[in-house]
């Protein structure tokens, strides 16, 4: 029987000190999947072991798989042409796959630079990864295949969408006990240690799939929304806490605000946490702004055990939350805030900079709304251009991007493009304005001006602190005078 060795890049060896938090879960269903029809898959998270170059080939070499299928995100990219080429020349025997968003929306770039690569899978990978092992076994021919990239006598070949999984309880668990490290090594989300409430190791789930809106900013397009079944979902909770999870976050692009319809099943979820008396663990889920939030549905969710909801605001400007396609409305944000409130439920603001049409009065308003919602947690991060969304084509078809180093596409660290309306100068500078303002503590300033005088090299730094602090207390003062924005 074929074996199958599952690789998650490890990144942090172009980015430095960083590590990945969360459980690898696209790659955990697909070796469930193999696993159920046979075959032999193991799961190597190379970014959370931080593993090096050197280790992960020794990994490699020791597994002597049939099948490589190496994931990543966009920012991953440049991890997975490495991997590829040490697995190239470790296990010239192994047929190379990739996947992942960082190929869904770039498979002729993949092939036409990684020669070793035989198929890229494109979109949800748990019916594709099966028939590719039947082509792997001579029972079906690649044409037939749909949701894969190819060559054929050197042409790249597009095949057709796969079909999206329907039946999400068809699927089985999550692969844990195939994954290297172990489920204890993760911490869970990046700000789980930050966040109130919420116990390490965070266990990441996904209770559904799929979201229907046209976020110009998304890569992952207008989706059907699917939803597992509610028993089925608390099953999975049962199963993490056995390994040792102390806390969960749903990954569900959108838990709530969809529509109407996902309140009952949000509520049956909520009973089956009660039922079994599991509403004494902290779960966090993300949210979307809309006149389909309900108290009555929030409430319950408090009574579950839920936390937090990180709300997916974006922008304090309606002209701008228009431009975007976010369907949403300033009013719909106060509403969901202030209803979350009441319920008890802790609120996290996810806040964008650097949206096309964006100008500084714009970004000022989001300062304004920020400071009228008083949220218990934002959260910035520069727009980023990423394959397979709108804004990619748009900016690209306008030479608005400037940096196409996929390792500078963090979302916190540089604006990688400019609008017609903002230069990326200045959106990392309307970036920092939101960020010192009201994501960073007042001690931090007082900490970094203490810094200016513990060394040269420091206290070299403090005229460029100084500068920054005149040039943004205006703006500061400024959002304090501005009218509400309007809803």
């Amino acid at each position: 029987m074929l074996k199958v060795f599952l690789i998650n890049p490890p990144i942090h060896n172009f980015l430095g000190d960083c590590r990945g938090n969360t459980t690898p879960l696209g790659l955990m269903y697909l070796a469930a999947v193999l696993e159920k029809a046979g075959y032999q898959p193991k799961i190597l998270d190379a970014e959370s072991a931080m593993l090096n170059w050197e280790e992960l080939t020794e990994k490699i070499k020791q597994e002597n798989p049939d099948i490589i299928g190496i994931g990543g995100t966009s920012l991953g990219l440049p991890a997975l042409y490495k991997t590829v080429e040490i697995c190239q020349r470790v296990a010239p025997q192994a047929k190379i796959i990739t996947g992942g968003s960082g190929t869904t929306f770039e498979p002729n770039k993949i092939l036409k630079n990684l020669p070793a690569v035989e198929v890229v899978v494109m979109g949800e990978g748990e019916k594709t990864i099966l028939e590719l092992m039947n082509y792997f076994e001579g029972k079906k021919n690649l044409k037939e295949i749909k949701g894969i990239a190819y060559r054929n006598n050197n042409e790249i070949v597009i095949n057709q969408p796969q079909e999206f999984i329907e039946d999400l309880n068809s699927l089985p668990l999550p692969a844990y006990h195939l994954l290297e490290p172990t489920f204890l090594a993760y911490t869970g989300t990046h700000h789980a240690e930050e966040t109130y409430g919420i116990k390490t190791p965070n266990a990441v789930i996904m209770a559904s799939r799929g979201c229907p809106h046209r976020c110009i900013f998304c890569s992952n397009g207008q989706v059907k929304n699917r939803r597992r079944d509610p028993q089925k979902v608390v099953d999975e909770i049962e199963f993490c806490l056995k390994l040792g999870a102390k806390s969960f976050q749903f990954y569900d692009d959108e838990f709530v605000g969809t529509n109407p319809t996902q309140n009952r099943w949000i509520e049956a979820i909520c009973d089956e946490i009660i039922k079994r008396k599991l509403n004494h663990i902290a779960y966090i889920v993300q949210g979307r702004c809309s006149p389909f939030v309900e108290l009555k549905t929030l409430k319950k969710m408090k009574e579950a055990g839920f936390v937090w909801i990180w709300w997916g605001v974006e922008s304090g400007s309606q002209k701008v939350l228009d431009r975007i396609k976010k369907d949403t409305t300033i009013k719909d944000i106060k509403n969901s805030f202030q209803l979350a409130k009441e319920a008890g439920i802790k609120s996290l603001m996810f806040i964008m900079v650097g949206l096309p049409g964006e100008t500084e009065e714009d970004v000022l308003q989001t300062g304004k709304l920020i400071e009228e919602i008083k949220p218990d947690q934002v959260r910035f991060h520069i727009t980023t251009p990423f394959p397979g969304s709108a804004i990619w084509e748009e900016l690209k078809v306008k030479n608005q991007i400037e940096d196409y180093d996929f390792l500078h596409y963090n979302t916190r660290g540089k604006a990688v493009h400019h609008t017609d309306t903002m230069s990326a100068a200045k959106i990392e500078e309307a970036f920092r304005l939101l960020v010192w303002r009201y994501e960073s503590k007042k001690i931090n300033f007082v900490k970094m001006f203490f810094r200016s005088f513990l060394s040269f090299k420091e206290f070299k730094k403090l005229p460029t602190r100084i500068r920054k602090v005149l040039v943004f207390v205006p703006r500061w003062l400024k959002i304090k005078l501005m009218p509400s924005p309007s809803t």
